[in-house]
């Protein structure tokens, strides 16, 4: 389930985009109307997305992104900006901030919208999985990174390659892309990637990666 917040002060949008939100299945829709509103919507962190207007009366959408990122939150932010024709299903980083986590669309795009919210939870939350991988890595005592470097050695260069796309967040689609290779080749890689390193998921392998890349910078 992802639940976004809609930050907005316009009603017939809020029933509009809520209409619309009904319609998609793994998504909770809620309101704030005001700023103070906002906060104490997302600082009890159950928010995994906000959507708001890039121009909302006294710049609430865009103080309500800085005031957050100023703290190093690092929720996915969506601006409706009219600044881009409502024609064009077209889609840019906002002009608020410099992360891979806020992004400008046109006005009422509700197909746009979903979208998007999905993709940057999605990413969001393998940026936080892998902070929290990285946290444990720390940790790791001599001997299990001696065994790490062991299952490493077994893999080969393609191998070696796609683990690192997987570390980096990219998705089986995106790493058949980069390496000009077929989705079936990548799934039968990282069959063999599981095997060797006798993990069984992608976050298991993306701690292994991690663990590696933490070992070699020491």
């Amino acid at each position: 389930m992802i639940t976004v917040l809609s930050y907005d002060d316009h009603d017939n949008h809020h029933r509009h985009l809520k209409r619309q939100m009904r319609k998609t299945i793994g998504l909770e829709f809620r309101r704030a109307r005001n700023y103070r509103e906002a906060i104490d919507s997302v600082s009890d962190r159950s928010i995994d997305c906000v959507v708001t207007d890039d121009q909302l009366a006294g710049g609430g959408g865009v103080r309500l992104f800085k005031a957050l990122r100023s703290k190093q939150c690092m929720i996915p932010f969506i601006f409706f900006s009219d600044e881009l024709s409502e024609d064009e299903q077209c889609v840019q980083p906002s002009r608020y901030g410099e992360d891979e986590f806020n992004i400008a669309i046109p006005f009422l795009q509700t197909d746009l919208l979903v979208t998007w919210i999905f993709k940057l939870v999605e990413s969001h939350r393998m940026h936080v999985e892998r902070d929290r991988l990285k946290e444990e890595i720390y940790r790791c005592p001599p001997e299990e990174i001696a065994e790490l470097e062991s299952k490493l050695a077994k893999l080969t260069e393609r191998e070696v390659e796609i683990l690192e796309l997987l570390a980096s967040g990219s998705s089986n689609k995106e790493i058949a892309e980069d390496l000009g290779i077929s989705f079936h080749t990548v799934v039968t890689h990282i069959r063999h990637i599981f095997e060797k390193l006798e993990v069984r998921s992608r976050a298991e392998a993306v701690k292994f990666a991690l663990s590696i890349r933490l070992t070699e910078r020491h």
